[in-house]
């Protein structure tokens, strides 16, 4: 019979992270990647031209197709898995590619995967190939079922080798939104002033509940893609939630006057304050007596308010008969004054609180930080912020049980 040679695939055939050297072939299994093109074709009982046998397909073809069309349609790319591609050659007879042995998936900047499948022989014509396609990446399907995981760990890798990323964040209204995914890929769109848009798969479990389609439709906005894969390849849905938790109210509270701004803000957090509230203290040899404005958390935390009536010395007297003053001065800032008066009465917070749409492993998934504090309290917990919240942000901090006090001018 023919003897074919099989040369080495470099850099371009991955296959385990290791460089390829080349590949066995099975006795009779004489497939050659392209055909050169003739009117008549010769018999394959001719030795002078390898052939292609059908009936050498592996039983596990099948499961590998469907896994690479759900691909496609993940990366937003056009496999092509049917056929023949010609390449024409100058001077030369063309060659053809046959896509039912070598699927060809091109992603959206033109960028081509050859898929070579167990059976078959390295190819030859590799200079040929890349005069036309380029850039182009070669991955060997091995002959034993692969999960979906393998095959996305195997493109994503060649895709993105000397850039890999694994974290997509933009900011928005003052929101920082984060991307954290296993698989990453940067779509280009070919306008220098236009921003890439990502598409972003990451593993979640079997029983991975429904991604909160409101979320979904706020990074698409935001021209990132996000999925997550289960172990059989299904993607996980998305849906629109239905919020369990009782309706939480958003505040929308003026901070253009400090007074005003402790007026509304504390009792929307369920604390009791209570203004002009008569004080008497020793000072200086005399008992003096003033008003001022209390503020009780429980039966063991409360404070005095001040907004400037008392100096340092006065508020050491009054601090020494037990109860503790917090002086609020300008410059007026609503987060900072918040963060003093729950330092002040020893209440736990969180500051610019990051907050995950889901509960995935190794902290992969969507997560969004927000400018300002998350106040724990019995009944849940409480975000005073000064980002912009979308409709759809309320709601998704709604499902989470998060009473909002938005503070702007």
């Amino acid at each position: 019979g023919q003897k074919i040679r099989i040369p080495a695939l470099k850099r371009a055939l991955l296959d385990g992270g290791a460089r390829q050297t080349g590949i066995t072939p099975q006795p009779g299994h004489a497939h050659k990647l392209l055909q050169e093109d003739s009117k008549h074709r010769q018999s394959f009982t001719n030795s002078e031209e390898p052939y292609i046998d059908p009936i050498l397909e592996p039983p596990t073809i099948s499961r590998v197709d469907d896994q690479l069309k759900q691909i496609a349609t993940l990366l937003e790319a056009t496999l092509y898995d049917k056929g023949n591609y010609r390449f024409p050659v100058k001077g030369k007879k063309d060659l053809r590619l046959d896509l039912g042995l070598f699927p060809v998936l091109r992603l959206k900047d033109n960028t081509r995967i050859i898929f070579l499948r167990p059976f078959s022989k390295a190819l030859s014509e590799l200079s040929t190939i890349r005069s036309q396609w380029e850039p182009v990446f070669f991955i060997r399907i091995p002959a034993s079922n692969v999960s979906i995981y393998y095959l996305l760990d195997k493109i994503i890798g060649a895709v993105n080798l000397d850039r890999p990323r694994k974290m997509v964040t933009f900011k928005d209204g003052g929101i920082k939104t984060t991307v954290q995914a296993k698989w990453i890929i940067q779509l280009e769109n070919g306008l220098p002033d236009q921003p890439h848009r990502y598409i972003c798969l990451t593993p979640v479990d079997q029983n991975e509940g429904p991604f909160p389609e409101t979320i979904f439709n706020y990074l698409s906005r935001n021209r990132i893609t996000f999925w997550g894969i289960k172990p059989d390849g299904r993607i996980a849905e998305t849906r629109s939630r239905s919020v369990e938790h009782n309706t939480v109210v958003k505040r929308q509270i003026p901070i253009s006057e400090p007074k005003l701004f402790i007026r509304r803000t504390l009792p929307a957090l369920g604390w009791r304050y209570k203004e002009n509230v008569k004080v008497s203290f020793p000072y200086a040899g005399i008992q003096v007596n003033t008003n001022s404005n209390m503020l009780t958390i429980d039966n063991k935390r409360n404070c005095l308010i001040d907004f400037g009536s008392f100096a340092g010395e006065s508020i050491a007297a009054i601090e020494a008969t037990g109860l503790k003053v917090i002086s609020l001065k300008n410059p007026f800032n609503a987060i900072t004054y918040m963060r003093r008066i729950l330092v002040k009465l020893s209440h736990g917070f969180t500051n610019n609180p990051t907050i995950f749409v889901q509960n995935l492993k190794d902290e992969k998934g969507v997560s969004f930080t927000y400018p300002g504090l998350m106040i724990p309290q019995r009944d849940g917990q409480t975000l005073i912020t000064t980002a912009f919240l979308t409709d759809g942000m309320i709601k998704f901090l709604e499902s989470r049980g998060t009473q909002i006090i938005n503070v702007a001018p």
